[in-house]
Formats: structure tokens, sequence, C-alpha cells
């Protein structure tokens, strides 16, 4: 609502274009300027000045709602685009993706992680509004990630580790994959409770034998819980083998 009060009261064509920059960057992860920061006469020319122009236009036609802008990018499409690199032609072409062939593939957000390993465990606390929430509270409380406080000085370790938004920096959010990331979540209380307590809802749900079908039935419904799809035989079988060897240890 702040950018939105901001963006109608300098109403203008420049404003217009930088507010669909940053729009664009949010669905993308790839903005049509590269220097989001710098609109100006140092900064990065647009790969599609066409398109700038015209959802520049659209979201000035739509009375600078947002709403409008954002359906009609995701209903585009180049949005719906597969993220594979398959290819090999456009690959090679355009390694970087600029003409926007393919979709971008993309990390999930710090707070996304978070909060994805909260519903998946069926605690996360969905209420909206309040204050903020100290951010050594991380590891236990159920909030969305929205609500924590985020200082220079302060912030949840385990949301820096997956680069969280820099309070000092709102242009565009940096994006690793470090070794770091998969340990903390292997190690973190937050995942090892959550981890905990979706196997005894599993174990419930599927039985407490310890034969072959069952085990299947138990990886089988961890895949569809986790990943929304059944594992692969590939997948299956090396599951198999680590229950079995995690229980001889």
């Amino acid at each position: 609502m702040l950018f939105r009060s901001w963006i109608v009261h300098q109403a203008n064509p420049r404003t217009a274009r930088v507010a669909v920059n940053h729009i664009w960057n949010r669905h993308f992860g790839q903005p049509l300027v590269a220097t989001t920061e710098n609109f100006g006469l140092n900064g990065a020319q647009p790969t599609h000045p066409e398109l700038l122009d015209w959802l520049a236009s659209n979201l000035a036609v739509n009375g600078w709602r947002m709403k409008p802008l954002h359906r009609v990018i995701v209903l585009s499409a180049t949005y719906r685009q597969s993220a594979s690199d398959r290819d090999s032609e456009s690959a090679k072409l355009d390694p970087n993706n600029l003409y926007l062939w393919r979709m971008n593939s993309r990390r999930m957000e710090a707070e996304v992680v978070r909060d994805s390993v909260l519903a998946l465990g069926g605690v996360i606390d969905l209420t909206r509004g309040g204050p903020e929430i100290p951010e050594a509270n991380g590891q236990t409380s159920p909030r969305r990630s929205l609500y924590f406080r985020n200082t220079p000085n302060e912030k949840m370790p385990f949301l820096e580790i997956f680069d969280v938004a820099d309070p000092n920096s709102c242009y565009r959010r940096k994006d690793s994959v470090i070794p770091q990331q998969a340990l903390a979540v292997m190690n973190s209380a937050l995942a090892q409770d959550q981890s905990r307590a979706i196997a005894e809802s599993l174990s419930k749900s599927v039985g407490e034998a310890d034969d072959e079908p069952t085990r299947d039935r138990f990886i089988t419904a961890a895949f569809e819980h986790l990943l929304s799809r059944a594992p692969s035989s590939q997948e299956l079988s090396r599951c198999r083998r680590f229950l079995s060897e995690h229980q001889e240890l």
C-alpha cells in the first residue's frame, strides 16, 4: 500500500517504468532494466523497451492499480513457460535468457523457505498483523517470517543464510546457493522439530509395521506431502536404503 501510494503521488511516465521494472523483477527474477536502483543516464538500457513502455501505460490506464498489472503478467505465455533449458539452440544463442525463451529458475526466498517448513509441519500461524517479533524467536515462533524484526544489526540467522531482504537496500534481493543453506535445513531446531512432526504424522497414516510395503507407502506419502509428486523408481530405491541404514544406526 505504501509503494502504491508513493507511485500515485509521484505519477509520471518514468515512475511508471520504475514500478513496472520492480514488479517484473519480482515475477521473473530478472528485471527489464538491470540497474533497478538507477534509471538515469548512467543506468542500463532496457532489454525490452517497448514491453516496458506498454506495461507502464497499462499501469497508468488502470489508475495505478497493481493487481491488473500482476494479472496481465502471470497470465501471459511468457510467464507460463517451462524453466527447462533443453532447447540447446536457444541456450547457445541466448545463454542468459535475455529474450525470455524460457522461465528463469529461481530459488525460494528466505521467508518462503521458513514459512514452507512451518506449513508442511502444520503449525504455521497465519494471523495477520501485529507488532514485530524479536529475531531471536525465529526457531520457536510459528508466526510467518514477514513479522520478524529485520534491521541492519538485528537479523534472524536462519533467514540471513537464505538471503533475507537487506533493510539498507530495497532495490533488488541477492540470490545465492551455498552449502550453509543445506546445513541450516538439516541441523536447525526449526527444521528438525517439523521433520519429526511430519514423520510421526505420516507413520500414523500409513501404519507402524516395519515391512517393505509399509516403508514404500511411507516414502510415497512423504514425497506427496513434501514435493506434491510420487517418487521415481530410483528415488524409491535410495530412500529404502536410507531407511534401512538409518535404522541400523
